[in-house]
């Protein structure tokens, strides 16, 4: 106890007024944070900053203090503080300095930078690894691909030196979060195990890259909706819009993927979604609304916002349909009269009618619509200003007027969803055709003199017969 307090009273105390010695520990903090930056395996592209806090250890480690310069670290801490911030030119750097506290690093990009930008200024001078990976990856590939590195356990100490690893100390995890790095990036084979603190290391044929898909757009319009504000006006705005896209899209008769956006840099995000700084918009604003999007005209629609990745929402027709059918689906529903005077039912039944009928396929359960009552509001667009105990009537009569008016039969079913009491599930089934009524008679007619009839094989054969009749008239 007394050696650790004659040790400390030896450390020499860095005051604002030892000028020199501040402008070589500022220069060192500035190479300090560069190193940093280019050790990171990953940048998400939307973050305006990244912050990291200290330890006095792991403080003095960042910037290189060898225990034997006996530097009082605390008065290191204040002096970076004061002399902050550092300015790149791709982004400013501040050092955190509490009395009581542990130091902290902000780095926060200029307005018009990227993250791309700020990793090409960190690299400035230097060569930089191939696929883009971090500086510790880059010295791991390099010493895995020489020759005796390959097929033979090795401890993690004998790794770190023989890669010459910033530091001393390289944990296995370090270690393997970096060799998952180079297979994430690096398309080279490479393969690892681990047993505790070794490494065994091997090289395989690089995995079959898959040609790109033929894809359409990114479009990236601009979105000037209030995400913040799921409604159901809003919804059907972002919808319309979609279409408006695809129409101006000018896209050719096949089916593949259309991009609506593609954004992997900030000036996209800002400019497709104008209020995300100023209304302080983040990936759960997105995903909240677009997970109640619903689209029609036979739209199949999928959205990734996986950091670090890009993100991407894009569209494609369903099977057996192409954008032509989409985009004639599309200017056809402009002209036909509403659902209300098509069928003759009331707003609230064609709101519940245009709902069932964009559900997506993952939303069903067998026939039955997810629970009514989660999307009456959003999705709906239905306020029906009735107590929650008679909602099942409301929605019987609803079904009821569905059913006998339109080509769908709908019941409606309680669902016990626990907490709250049961709500309401609806079963819909569209109405056989005449010629499906009449395959079925004979499907069983079939069964009664021993034989098994498809309903495929019934229905064409009648189809066939109409067909040929018509051409005799």
């Amino acid at each position: 106890m007394n050696d650790e307090v004659a040790d400390t009273k030896k450390l020499t105390v860095i005051r604002l007024k030892d000028k020199e010695l501040v402008e070589t520990l500022c220069q060192r903090a500035r190479l300090a944070v560069l190193a940093w930056l280019r050790g990171r395996t990953s940048q998400v592209y939307w973050h305006n900053g990244k912050s990291v806090d200290f330890s006095y250890y792991d403080f003095g480690r960042f910037l290189g203090i060898a225990r034997g310069e006996k530097l009082d670290l605390p008065s290191v801490a204040n002096v970076l503080a004061h002399n902050s911030p550092v300015k790149f030119r791709t982004f400013e750097a501040n050092w955190i300095y509490q009395e009581h506290g542990y130091p902290g690093l902000r780095v926060f990009l200029t307005d018009s930078s990227e993250w791309v930008d700020v990793m090409a200024e960190a690299w400035e001078g230097l060569e930089r690894p191939p696929h883009n990976l971090s500086e510790p990856a880059g010295n791991l590939l390099v010493w895995a691909q020489k020759e005796g590195h390959q097929k033979e356990w090795i401890d993690r100490a004998t790794i770190g030196r023989q890669a010459q690893l910033r530091g001393t100390s390289w944990t296995a995890d370090f270690l393997a979060c970096h060799f998952k790095e180079i297979q994430h990036k690096a398309n080279i084979g490479l393969l690892f195990e681990q047993k505790e603190d070794e490494f065994r290391l091997s090289f395989d044929q690089p995995q079959s890259v898959a040609p790109a898909m033929l894809r359409h757009g990114p479009l990236n319009p601009m979105m000037p909706l209030d995400f913040k504000q799921v409604t159901f006006a809003e919804l059907c705005r972002f919808s319309e819009l979609v279409y408006d896209w695809i129409l101006a899209a000018e896209l050719p008769a096949d089916t593949a993927s259309l991009a609506i956006w593609q954004i992997h840099d900030r000036a996209t995000l800002f400019r497709c979604f104008p209020k995300w700084t100023p209304e302080n918009w983040s990936i759960s604003t997105l995903l909240d609304f677009l997970s109640q999007v619903a689209l029609d005209h036979g739209l199949l629609w999928g959205y990734s916002f996986q950091d670090p990745q890009p993100w991407f929402y894009e569209c494609c027709p369903k099977p057996g349909l192409t954008w032509t059918h989409i985009k004639a689906s599309i200017l056809k529903a402009r002209v036909l009269p509403p659902l209300t005077d098509r069928y003759g039912i009331s707003a609230e039944a064609a709101a519940l009618v245009k709902w069932f009928t964009t559900l997506r396929a993952k939303e069903w359960v067998g026939n039955l619509t997810p629970l009514v009552e989660d999307h009456l509001k959003t999705r709906i667009g239905i306020s029906p200003g009735w107590d929650d105990k008679n909602l099942s009537i409301y929605f019987f009569m609803l079904a009821e007027e569905i059913s006998e008016r339109t080509e769908w039969k709908v019941t409606v079913h309680p669902w016990n969803s626990g907490w709250g009491g049961p709500r309401h599930r609806l079963l819909v089934k569209r109405k056989p055709t005449t010629i499906q009524d009449l395959a079925h008679q004979i499907q069983m007619w079939g069964v009664t003199e021993g034989r098994l009839l498809s309903r495929e094989q019934v229905e064409g054969t009648l189809r066939s017969l109409l067909e040929a009749g018509q051409s005799s008239a």
